[in-house]
């Protein structure tokens, strides 16, 4: 396989740890989440050892490392579908902990994988037990924000359960495609969220003699 050769991996490694020294120059705390086209092993050899869970500013920001499987329990490929993102091991261990706990932090969930809206036209972007996630997490009124990314057009936040109490679920835009968003969330304490996108719009270049020499 071609993704798995020697120099590959060598160039992957290098992409990693590139993004990796640019973070660690931040003030501020940081996560990385794994997606649907990363290597799981280079990922784990460069950011294997960053926290995935953090206190920010009174809040308990949670991270997990799902990843999209193709599980052919039966033997019959026809049988479960293919690349679809779930929850299972030691990471719904850490989820049915974390909810599971006495901890009265507000909490903000992090995640690469859409929770909800069902978003499978085309490709599966969403949990394959989302509706149960989501169920989970709009129960424990703690869970105030989850993000997730995945779906590249993204969708707005919206609210699920109780006004004062309910859960807030984003889908981040891509950034890897043009304009580029980033979008810069400030949660307050009470639960009031307020999200501001910002698109970062390459900066057109004149060409001069010297670039088109």
């Amino acid at each position: 396989d071609a993704a798995d050769s020697e120099q590959s991996l060598r160039q992957g490694v290098a992409d990693l740890e590139l993004i990796a020294e640019a973070l660690s120059a931040l003030a501020c705390p940081w996560f990385v989440l794994p997606g649907n086209h990363d290597h799981d092993e280079l990922f784990e050899h460069v950011f294997g050892d960053r926290p995935r869970e953090l206190d920010v500013s009174g809040f308990r920001v949670v991270a997990f490392h799902d990843w999209d499987r193709c599980l052919h329990e039966s033997g019959n490929p026809d049988d479960v579908p293919e690349n679809v993102p779930r929850r299972e091991g030691d990471e719904r261990d850490r989820f049915d902990s974390v909810l599971g706990d006495d901890d009265s932090r507000l909490q903000v969930h992090l995640q690469h994988y859409v929770i909800t809206p069902r978003l499978d036209e085309g490709w599966p972007h969403t949990y394959c037990d989302g509706e149960l996630l989501r169920d989970a997490l709009v129960t424990d009124e703690r869970v105030r924000l989850v993000l997730s990314g995945h779906y590249h057009p993204g969708v707005d936040s919206f609210l699920e359960g109780d006004v004062d109490s309910g859960t807030r679920f984003h889908v981040a835009p891509a950034f890897c495609q043009a304009p580029h968003p980033v979008l810069l969330h400030e949660l307050r304490l009470d639960g009031a969220l307020t999200t501001t996108r910002v698109d970062l719009r390459p900066v057109p270049v004149t060409p001069t003699a010297e670039t088109v020499r």
